[in-house]
């Protein structure tokens, strides 16, 4: 989100000076890019009918953005802006996977992280990995 509003800035900024104008209002606001990554999403995908949005029989997705030991939390002027521009992973305090608590107080639920970290099995001789895309 960061990134379309900062190219689409950026080419508004290039034209106008091109022009000799400057720019006083920005077309693209932060709540039409956040649209976009909810709604627009889900229109993309052919399943605003069941994501998208949190309305009774939707599929329940969320993040939930809070930290308060961020120096970009406070003061909140513009949730949406700050959701696009602003919210980094590290502000990700909780997250719901059609409706299950997947990740609470900035840590994940239900997940191994130490058999994660393992190393993979060694890799067998000639196996598809240790060929380099050659087989």
């Amino acid at each position: 989100m960061r990134t379309t509003l900062g190219a689409d800035r950026s080419r508004e900024h290039l034209e106008a000076h091109a022009e000799g104008r400057t720019v006083t209002h920005c077309a693209l606001r932060a709540d039409q890019v956040v649209d976009w990554a909810t709604r627009g999403g889900a229109r993309a995908l052919g399943r605003d009918h069941d994501l998208g949005s949190l309305e009774v029989g939707k599929k329940a997705d969320i993040v939930l953005i809070k930290n308060d030991r961020s120096p970009v939390s406070f003061p909140l002027l513009n949730p949406y802006g700050h959701v696009a521009v602003q919210a980094q992973r590290g502000d990700v305090h909780t997250v719901l996977v059609d409706g299950r608590v997947v990740r609470h107080e900035h840590q994940l639920i239900g997940v191994d992280l130490a058999a994660a970290r393992r190393p993979p099995p060694a890799a067998r001789p000639n196996g598809p990995w240790t060929t380099c895309g050659r087989r």
